[in-house]
Parts: C-alpha cells; structure tokens; sequence
C-alpha cells in the first residue's frame, strides 16, 4: 500500500527528524486536497473562493470534510489527525527535535489503521527494532495510499 514520491522520500530521508515530519505532513495536505478536487464538483473558481473562505483551508477541514463525504472512514480520518499531531510537535514546539521525544512517539503509538508496528518490521526485512522515524515514514506512505485511493486521478494529473 506504500505509495510516496521518490523525491518527497529523498528529501524526508536527507534531513533532520522535523524536516522529514514537515515536508512528509506537506505531502499528506497536497494529497488531501487532490482528493477533494478530484472527488468535489470540477469548478475551480467555487474551490479557490471555499479555501479563500476558511471553509476548506484547514488541513483539519479538508480531513473532516473527506470523512463526511465518506471518501475515507473513521480509523484513516484518526490516523490522519496523529500525523497533523507529530506534525505539529515539530513545527510549534522548539524542545521537539527527534521522532523519540515523548510527545511525537505517543501519537505515532496510537496509529491504528496503518499498523505501523507490524507491516514497517516486515518491510525491513524483520528487523527487531524499527525507529519512529521509519515508521513514520511508512504512515506518510500509507496515508498518501489511502488518498489517492479514495479518489482515483484522471490520466495525465
């Protein structure tokens, strides 16, 4: 199900543990609104004006507003709170600086939907311990999965 841009990985995998948070969430929210765009009535102008209203310029309104249309269920709308979480840890929280600070690991522990755990210690070869930055990783991919399923893109996009 893994399914994240080579270069987005590149860069994720090259910097520091808030970079890699950062540009993996920002990957996440352009999913999420290609998503929207795709599954939403194709009037760009009623889209731009709905952003441009607050309705939709929320990464937390475009994540609700898929639930609502039932583009994704409940368990991926939780998963993809968690990563805005660890995403914010890092981006409004100095002190934050690893994957392994308390507050970035108690919200990657509760993803439930990717099962982290599991699948990330099959993908490296069964590999007993697996740091919080793979792992993370592995949700930014199977997130990306999840959305671009939910709203298959017309060829050339």
């Amino acid at each position: 199900m893994f399914a994240i841009d080579k270069e987005i990985l590149a860069e994720m995998r090259k910097g520091s543990d808030r970079a890699c948070a950062i540009v993996g969430h920002a990957h996440i929210e352009e999913e999420c609104k290609a998503a929207l765009r795709a599954l939403l009535r194709n009037d760009a102008t009623a889209f731009n004006e709905a952003t441009e209203w607050n309705f939709l310029q929320s990464h937390a309104a475009r994540v609700n507003l898929l639930y609502l249309i039932e583009a994704i269920d409940k368990p991926a709308r939780d998963d993809l709170k968690l990563l805005t979480g660890v995403r914010n840890e890092f981006a409004h929280n100095s002190q934050v600086t690893k994957f392994s600070s308390p507050s970035v690991a108690k919200h990657l522990s509760k993803i439930k939907l990717l099962n982290v755990t599991t699948n990330v210690r099959n993908l490296f070869s069964g590999a007993k311990e697996v740091s919080l930055r793979r792992q993370f990783e592995y949700c930014v991919g199977n997130a990306v999965a999840i959305l671009r399923q939910c709203a298959p893109r017309v060829a050339g996009e």
